[in-house]
């Protein structure tokens, strides 16, 4: 078990440094990438036979499993006929898989569970920090977008922040809150590079778990109306920000602009799905944009 801590311990430093932005050097990132998907090969391979296949069992697990095979066919079929390799996604959600297998394969027990969480969270709020000093040269909001593809970075952090609360919530399981104050701090560089990369899919599903937490998972008035002042506090203070995070390079006046044009393009993929309801656009390889489909 303690090799199996240690490789999990690896796996979270790999995904943590890949996400820092300081490796994004295509021979540094590749390498972390083979050093990631050996790692999962090992604790994969260490897959008691027993677990393996009463995790394939499950009824749950064998539905999403042939959900998969499905969608690789159809893919596969796609690609055959002369349309875009979309493989990717299957992977992408067969190894969303692996890590549940592996999480279910090697439970560990609560202990070892907080000190991954922990280190999870150190981790991302080094990479946050790493973003903000050195790609951002500190706490500015900016017009332009950085390279960093925020829509996939977002969630990693909003993650590292959700593990932070659980880390701070007292409950059965872990009623020892009061040594791990210092995780407040450590979501901060978390929140911050949300606002500095605009990522603002991510900040508005942070906001709505937060809503849910007080008025769901907080029965204690007392703590409610707390966490509401906290919020409605960081919110006046730094509205200006947030607004610009939102909405710096956009014409508020526009529900195309505000939405970074994806109102019109959805409006246009709806006449596509009209048209070609089985088969869509898939072999013309057109880009969907506005009057694309126009006669």
């Amino acid at each position: 078990m303690k090799l199996h801590s240690f490789l999990f311990s690896v796996l979270l430093i790999v995904f943590g440094l890949q996400s820092s932005n300081l490796f994004l050097i295509n021979g540094v990132y590749s390498a972390l990438s083979m050093v990631g998907l050996a790692v999962v090969l090992i604790l994969l391979f260490s897959t008691s036979p027993t677990c393996f296949f009463s995790f394939l069992k499950t009824k749950y697990v064998s539905f999403i499993l042939f959900l998969i095979i499905l969608q690789t066919i159809i893919l596969l079929a796609i690609l055959g006929l002369g349309g875009r390799n979309l493989l990717s996604y299957s992977r992408d959600v067969f190894m969303c898989w692996i890590f549940v297998l592996l999480g279910y394969t090697y439970a560990f027990n609560n202990v070892n569970l907080y000190k991954f969480f922990k280190l999870n969270v150190w981790i991302v709020c080094l990479a946050a920090l790493s973003i903000i000093i050195f790609v951002a040269g500190g706490f500015r909001i900016q017009e332009l977008y950085f390279s960093i593809p925020k829509n996939q970075f977002g969630p990693y952090f909003v993650q590292s922040i959700l593990l932070t609360f659980y880390l701070l919530i007292p409950t059965k399981n872990n009623p020892i809150v009061k040594k791990n104050i210092l995780f407040y701090f450590l979501m901060i560089p978390c929140i911050l590079v949300l606002l500095v990369m605009r990522t603002r899919t991510a900040m508005l599903g942070l906001a709505l778990l937060f809503i849910i937490f007080i008025f769901y998972y907080t029965s204690n008035v007392k703590s409610k109306m707390t966490y509401l002042f906290i919020a409605i506090i960081a919110i006046m203070l730094s509205i200006e920000t947030i607004y610009n995070a939102f909405f710096l390079n956009f014409d508020t006046s526009s529900a195309d602009s505000v939405t970074a044009g994806r109102t019109d393009v959805y409006m246009e993929a709806l006449k596509v799905i009209d048209r070609y309801p089985l088969t869509g656009r898939l072999f013309t390889n057109i880009e969907i944009t506005q009057n694309s489909i126009s006669e």
